[in-house]
């Protein structure tokens, strides 16, 4: 319950920055936490590198948006970074 509540206030901050500036921040599709359990907001839609112990949908999107298929110029996910 704690974690989900820093994800709230995580993203109501967040909703207001992007509000006020007109843009929008880039980020996961889940809210990364650190290792002392807190909000960690990242740029990047997915890792660098894949672990080896992700699920087979995490693996395939993974190795699809690395592709020059899966990409394109105006993607949110900075998959060539």
């Amino acid at each position: 319950m704690e974690q989900r509540q820093k994800v709230v206030d995580y993203l109501s901050r967040q909703r207001w920055i992007d509000a006020e500036s007109g843009t929008f921040a880039r980020g996961s599709q889940e809210v990364p936490f650190d290792e002392n359990g807190n909000v960690a907001p990242s740029n990047r839609i997915l890792p660098k590198t894949l672990p080896a112990d992700a699920d087979p949908i995490t693996a395939i999107f993974f190795d699809y948006h690395r592709t020059e298929r899966g990409y394109h110029p105006r993607d949110l996910s900075p998959m060539g970074e």
